[in-house]
């Protein structure tokens, strides 16, 4: 970069965020908010982390609870085909399918769900968002949750904020993002990170009404999973990103990863028909904001056919690998019932 890049002037791209933010984007498109990021700041950046093979990610989908039927296939939990994807997400914009996932099981649950929109009084938005409605409960949910393992190192963009509440992992990164590169002016690290911390703050938005207010975080995503002319770094790819959970009150890290990266780096591991209930009211006093209780669990056949099969004490999730099944267990969670799980009701 030279003197003459926009980052040389901190204050410039702090006063060129507020306007970037503050346009009227009626009548426009994608490409043009892009062109104008671009003509503004020429550059987008990014923290690199990566998240290492052999990590267990999770994901879920509801299940309809009159219906009590259960998914045939694993393509069923994996991303939502492009086609069907119509709406911006916090990490999508429509027509483009991102993999949506957590490193925690309560985490997925209160994603899926969306129980901290009616939790906080704001039920209103439950309508606005299109959440409301379709057997939509705002205390027990049938679910599947399903395990997959990273088979290959990912190269994802770190979103900041709220450290103080995250891992100490990303707490350490906060603390070395400010530290300069070799021979870079520290005007150049003030206006990268000024930058981080407006696309952070888009993806930590927690009063979402409408799904045009994730324009920035999900243009951002795209951009930065199809490595597109203006990021940062050049020669690496990168798979996608890593951002906190809202909907958990930032416990848990969630993950939207590019197609690209679930096809070849991501291996579908087992998966469970749960009954889940929130403890947003402590029904259990346990250090959990879900709780979730196993029926049923699956295995994969090489096609993808899941079959399924009952759940015991003895294992968390079930794994077939080369014609055999691998029962498995994840370290102690609080969010779990000792004992397969029927019914329950709490209120």
């Amino acid at each position: 970069m030279n003197e003459n890049h926009p980052f040389s002037d901190p204050e410039k791209v702090a006063n060129d965020l507020k306007e970037f933010k503050a346009t009227d984007w009626s009548g426009k498109t994608l490409n043009d908010v892009r062109m104008d990021y671009v003509r503004r700041f020429q550059t987008l950046p990014a923290y690199l982390l990566k998240v290492r093979a052999g990590t267990i990610l999770f994901r879920a989908r509801k299940n309809d609870a009159e219906k009590e039927e259960t998914f045939s296939h694993i393509g069923q939990l994996g991303p939502k085909p492009s086609n069907k994807t119509t709406a911006f997400g916090r990490a999508n914009i429509p027509g483009h399918s991102v993999f949506y996932c957590s490193n925690r099981e309560e985490t997925v649950v209160r994603e899926v769900t969306q129980w901290y929109i009616n939790d906080e009084g704001r039920a209103q938005d439950l309508f606005t968002k299109k959440i409301f409605g379709m057997g939509w409960n705002a205390n027990t949910s049938m679910m599947t949750i399903s395990a997959w393992r990273v088979t290959e190192d990912l190269n994802l963009a770190l979103v900041f904020g709220d450290e103080n509440r995250r891992a100490q992992g990303i707490q350490h990164c906060a603390k070395n993002r400010y530290d300069l590169m070799s021979g870079e002016p520290e005007e150049f690290n003030r206006s990268r990170n000024l930058i981080i911390d407006f696309f952070s703050a888009e993806f930590r938005q927690l009063h979402v009404s409408y799904e045009s207010q994730y324009l920035y975080s999900a243009l951002y995503t795209f951009d930065i999973m199809n490595n597109a002319a203006h990021t940062e770094w050049k020669g690496i790819s990168l798979d996608g990103i890593k951002y906190p959970s809202i909907a958990n009150s930032f416990r848990g890290e969630n993950y939207a990863l590019s197609e690209n990266a679930f096809k070849n780096k991501i291996k579908f591991l087992g998966a469970n028909y749960c009954y889940t209930c929130n403890n947003h009211r402590h029904i259990l006093d346990v250090n959990t904001s879900a709780l979730i209780g196993r029926i049923y669990a699956a295995i994969a056949k090489p096609d993808g056919e899941l079959i399924w099969g009952p759940c015991t004490d003895d294992f968390d999730y079930l794994a077939h690998y080369e014609g055999q099944v691998y029962p498995f267990s994840l370290e102690k969670v609080p969010d779990r019932f000792s004992k397969k799980v029927v019914t329950i009701s709490p209120f």
